[in-house]
């Protein structure tokens, strides 16, 4: 079974009221099910982002019986010291993870490593061929270490 801390509402009403052009207030009327919601918290609305709760308050219940009485009580306020940032998200990049055409140097850096492929045994596939060189290359490196460890234990 899979437990879930969030908090996730159905909706019976929803109503929106412009408080200037760009701002407005959107209070939705309904059910919680799940993990605690705090006005601190920032909710998520489908398609448009994340955004911070003013206040937290009862309803009057419609299934309620008609003799009951009810009161409409706060629940939470946000307190702006404790509230979570909305803007805790890195900003969208358009650009970022778009290729790029390769530069001249990088073209010749290509031509020249296609013309320095050293042989390898027949019937040896490509795929095998990288971890061919990329071995020797090991080696190389390691004969190289090899030569400055021994240069430094001479001069110690």
């Amino acid at each position: 079974a899979v437990v879930s801390t969030q908090s996730t509402g159905v909706s019976s009403e929803v109503d929106f009221k412009q408080t200037s052009e760009e701002k407005g207030v959107l209070q939705v009327t309904g059910y919680l099910r799940g993990g605690d919601l705090d006005a601190n918290m920032l909710i998520h609305i489908p398609g448009l982002g994340h955004y911070p709760l003013d206040r937290i308050t009862t309803a009057a219940d419609p299934m309620r019986h008609k003799n009951e009485m009810f009161e409409d009580s706060i629940l939470s306020e946000r307190d702006l010291e404790h509230c979570q940032n909305p803007n805790m998200e890195c900003p969208i990049d358009e650009m970022d993870g778009e290729q790029t055409w390769p530069t001249e140097e990088e073209l010749m850096e290509a031509e020249n490593e296609k013309k320095s492929r050293r042989k390898v045994p027949k019937g040896t596939s490509s795929y095998q061929a990288v971890w061919m060189m990329s071995d020797e290359e090991d080696d190389e490196d390691d004969e190289d270490d090899d030569a400055m460890s021994d240069g430094s234990e001479e001069s110690g």
